[in-house]
């Protein structure tokens, strides 16, 4: 998921990622930046455009002393894991991820090295299975440390035009937010227009594991 402003589809022209959350119900996000945004479809191509987790909200608006190069997944210090084969992610430069370990002792070793540091994390695998439900069982703890702020940061590839957007399964908007909900209906008709699909605008109710189609 992506939470949006205005206009969903243009990622910003200055900035080497693009920033969406990775949502399960076990890891406990029931916030997002904005009220409304884009659920992209699970699509074969979706996997090459993924290039790693942060399991805090990264702040990727700012650098941090990332590579852009390598889509702000790593630092000159921690090495990406696997760049031959696009795996940017740092964690297991960092000493958290490493082969044989379960995604419980991962997260563990995160959260013991980072406790709430948001912008010193390492990112974890998006192509480990272990890595990547590291980095989910990583997110529950975001609640406690952060309150609002609760939700990961899964970094993608920017798209360089309208044209090669990923495909788009829903919009969505809080429930009870007539303001997002007005956005979220204007997306759908921009979206007709640019690609001559049709997808819903959906109600999500994180609170109460509910998500709706309302008239």
């Amino acid at each position: 998921m992506r939470a949006t402003a205005n206009y969903p589809f243009t990622p910003n022209p200055n900035n080497p990622i693009v920033s969406f959350s990775y949502l399960r119900k076990d890891a406990g996000t029931v916030n997002m930046f904005k009220h409304q945004g884009i659920i992209l479809k699970p699509t074969p191509d979706l996997m090459e455009r993924m290039a790693c987790l942060y399991p805090m909200d990264a702040d990727s608006w700012a650098t941090h002393g990332r590579i852009a190069g390598h889509y702000y997944c790593n630092t000159p210090l921690l090495s990406p894991h696997d760049e031959a084969h696009g795996d940017y992610s740092s964690c297991h430069a960092a000493g958290i991820a490493a082969q044989g370990l379960s995604g419980k002792e991962m997260s563990s070793r995160f959260h013991a090295k980072y406790s709430s540091d948001r912008d010193a994390q390492c990112s974890f695998s998006v192509r480990d299975p272990n890595q990547f439900y590291a980095g989910i069982l990583a997110t529950v703890y975001n609640k406690a440390y952060f309150g609002w702020l609760d939700w990961n940061e899964l970094i993608l590839k920017p798209w360089k035009s309208e044209a090669d957007v990923p495909e788009i399964e829903a919009f969505f908007y809080f429930k009870g937010d007539s303001g997002a909900k007005s956005l979220a209906t204007s997306y759908v008709g921009k979206y007709k227009r640019l690609t001559g699909r049709d997808v819903p605008a959906l109600a999500v109710d994180f609170p109460h594991d509910r998500i709706e189609f309302e008239k």
